[in-house]
């Protein structure tokens, strides 16, 4: 994707070109997305483009299954204030984050600069994705045992992974970590502590998942053998 001859270089801005009309402005907005412009106003004030306009191209890429709006699991999205759009899409994703918005480097053939970049920012960008993957296995392996599943956040707190079941009155809480470190008690003590917010008390049983990119510690593994409610898991294999 980083060759300017391979299809892929202008895969993107290609598809879109064909697709809308004034494709300068949805570029302009992906890329402020990408960059973390993710509030509206945020994305206003990155693009320059006013707030009537702005709302009609963002609709259309939503159709398009390239952008959507993600409000805290549980709320209501069409009365929810903490909305926050993202690039659902991951090859839109990576392509404004790492091939439109350092195109110049790639046409004067700057491999190695574009390489550290991508180095240095690559776990904070992932991390997005294993999340994504995260929801996808929670939703596999539940079945309907929890029928709301996404992210979770106020001003204070945030949680990666939530699912929910009010007719059951079940929660799932979950944390997502793309580390190179084995993840440790530590991170479930956290966890439990957020999962004890007066927002969940309606839930009388809870669960907690974990998922790691680089496995689990011995004390947590132990600990998940003798508590039922803890889920461990490593990529897409349950440990514990």
């Amino acid at each position: 994707i980083y060759n300017q001859n391979e299809v892929l270089f202008a895969e993107a801005e290609f598809l879109l070109n064909e697709e809308l009309r004034e494709p300068r402005n949805y570029f302009a907005i992906l890329r402020a997305i990408s960059l973390g412009k993710r509030k509206l106003g945020e994305i206003i004030n990155e693009t320059g483009i006013d707030k009537s306009s702005i709302m009609k191209y963002i609709s259309i890429l939503n159709l398009l299954g390239i952008v959507e709006k993600e409000v805290p699991v549980g709320e209501d999205p069409l009365k929810s204030k903490k909305g926050l759009y993202r690039i659902a899409d991951n090859f839109f994703r990576f392509y404004f984050r790492y091939v439109f918005y350092y195109k110049d480097l790639i046409l004067t053939d700057q491999r190695e600069r574009l390489l550290s970049i991508l180095k240095d920012t690559e776990n904070q960008f992932f991390s997005l994705t294993y999340e994504d993957f995260a929801r996808s296995v929670v939703m596999w392996i539940s079945g309907t045992n929890y029928f709301e599943i996404g992210r979770w956040w106020d001003r204070n707190a945030e949680i990666d992974l939530v699912g929910m079941n009010r007719e059951e009155r079940r929660i799932l809480l979950g944390e997502v970590k793309w580390s190179e470190r084995p993840v440790g008690t530590d991170v479930l003590a956290a966890l439990r502590k957020r999962g004890d917010l007066p927002l969940w008390d309606e839930f009388k049983e809870k669960e907690y998942a974990i998922f790691s990119r680089s496995g689990f510690t011995k004390a947590l593994i132990d600990e998940a053998k003798s508590d039922r409610s803890l889920i461990l898991l490593h990529g897409d294999q349950r440990v514990v």
